[in-house]
């Protein structure tokens, strides 16, 4: 009490100052759990469905995947708040809502069932008729797989839709070319039998002055996997390439992609890749040791690689071409991913990339082969659609259309590695068997995915389309110059 100051008045300055303080000791746990809950519906975030009927980038959300679902429907992911989500102006569908940083794995089966039991492993938030949508959580890339579907994780950040710009318009066509006529001469369907038996361990091989058989090339099987991508990089080197491994991890796999590259004369800088994936993965069992000879997927498009390269080194070209071969594609595209995101960060040229993955199964008298693009709809399709278009003047122009009937489908195909250079805008195309004579020993489903189930024929006529179309788009020097940049044969009408 302050000296002089009355008893009575000093009483009712205690209650006064009591009074205030629990008035205040009601209302500030009041406002702050308001301003809590202010910023917890802040900080939530909503997976939506946003279906396509123009281009992407009218679609004014933050998007991270483009996809076709199971009855053909063209749509996007995107992630948004609600502020986000009421501005945007167009119908959506929520899928989840959850806190800012939430990851989510997309999961493909052409089996319901499989997907179906994918609700014994995890929550599925989504189901669209070929993938499902669940949030991603420790070990479950490994026990979705282990059901037989095919996760890869959703981009955390958006993906860029750059335009590209204006393509310069070439006459429908390709004149053939006698020196890339001699290249396809040299495919024989018995060299890639020989490649594919080494790979899948039917025979062995030599890797470090050693014999070697390798019986998987399951990205988590350790000593054989390291053999397996120890054996392509020997083989690479021997063939003169600069031959390299570019190591990555994820949060559950860790591997090394291996890259072959042959480099260009006159503009070295643009570059050429073509993808297979070398890992190969076995349903069946839990262990990655255990037998998965991947002879088909993708040992096909490994060898038609190991092939393209064999006879390529002979000749110069005008632009750099990369052999590239890539591990924890089963295991959701690991290593094209961060493959794919390195050539991004650091501003390379990538003009076009050809995926090879699953080249050598077909039972039809009269073989087809899909050729995969991105949705019309997204921005990079028209640079895609140059490199499938080539690809089908190769087909065509140099006699392969008895063994080969190539298809242009159109969209966005998740299920191979070069959907992480569309995640990066880099044009690309999947080149992979029929869905529809799809083969049934996939991830030895029903038999071991052996080389005895496999059509040559089918893979060396794989093999000679991939490899004419690479020698195109590369531009064989001392010949009629091809267009600059990516074969750009583009129709107004496609």
């Amino acid at each position: 009490m302050e000296p002089g100051l009355p008893v009575h008045h000093s009483r009712k300055y205690c209650l006064s100052v009591g009074l205030v303080l629990l008035v205040v000791s009601v209302l500030i746990p009041t406002l702050t759990s308001k301003a809590d809950t202010t910023d917890a519906a802040a900080s939530l975030l909503s997976l939506v469905r946003v279906d396509v009927s123009g281009p992407i980038t009218d679609i004014p959300l933050p998007i991270h995947s483009d996809l076709v679902d199971g009855q053909g429907i063209p749509y996007v992911l995107a992630i948004a708040s609600a502020e986000q989500l009421q501005r945007c102006g167009c119908a959506y569908t929520v899928l989840d809502t959850a806190p800012a940083g939430t990851r989510y794995l997309l999961a493909a089966s052409r089996d319901p069932r499989e997907r179906r039991e994918a609700g014994t492993v995890a929550n599925v938030l989504y189901d669209d008729g070929f993938r499902i949508i669940v949030r991603s959580a420790p070990d479950l890339t490994a026990a979705l797989s282990r059901l037989g579907l095919s996760p890869r994780p959703l981009s955390p950040v958006p993906l860029p839709f750059a335009s590209p710009p204006a393509p310069a318009r070439a006459a429908p066509g390709i004149a053939p070319n006698p020196r890339i006529q001699a290249m396809l001469d040299k495919v024989t369907e018995k060299s890639l039998s020989d490649s594919i038996s080494g790979l899948s361990g039917l025979t062995e091989v030599v890797v470090g002055g050693e014999a070697y058989t390798i019986t998987t090339r399951n990205t988590a099987s350790g000593v054989p996997i390291e053999k397996a991508t120890q054996y392509v990089y020997e083989q690479l080197n021997a063939l003169g390439l600069t031959a390299s491994y570019h190591s990555w991890s994820s949060t559950a796999y860790a591997g090394r992609n291996v890259i072959g590259e042959l480099p260009g004369v006159s503009k070295p800088s643009e570059v050429i890749l073509l993808v297979a994936h070398l890992d190969s993965i076995n349903d069946r069992t839990d262990d990655p040791t255990d037998p998965a000879p991947g002879a088909d997927d993708d040992g096909s498009g490994c060898a038609a690689l190991l092939m393209a390269a064999t006879i390529l080194k002979d000749y110069r070209f005008e632009r750099t071409i990369r052999f590239v071969f890539t591990t924890g594609e089963e295991n959701g595209l690991l290593g094209s991913a961060v493959y794919a995101k390195k050539l991004k960060d650091e501003g390379q040229n990538v003009l076009d990339v050809v995926n090879l993955d699953m080249v050598a199964y077909s039972t039809q008298a009269s073989p087809i082969q899909n050729l995969h693009t991105r949705i019309p709809q997204n921005p990079g399709y028209q640079a895609d659609l140059a490199i499938a278009t080539l690809f089908v003047e190769v087909v065509n122009t140099y006699g392969l259309s008895e063994s080969l009937v190539p298809v242009i489908l159109k969209e966005s195909n998740d299920q191979g590695d070069q959907y992480s250079f569309w995640e990066n805008d880099f044009p690309s195309i999947m080149v992979i068997e029929d869905d529809n004579n799809f083969n049934p020993n996939y991830h030895c489903k029903s038999n071991m995915d052996d080389l005895q189930y496999l059509n040559m024929a089918y893979e060396a006529a794989h093999t000679k389309a991939s490899l004419g179309t690479v020698a195109h788009l590369a531009g064989l020097v001392n010949n009629t110059p091809t267009p600059a940049g990516s074969y750009l044969l583009l129709l107004q009408d496609q």
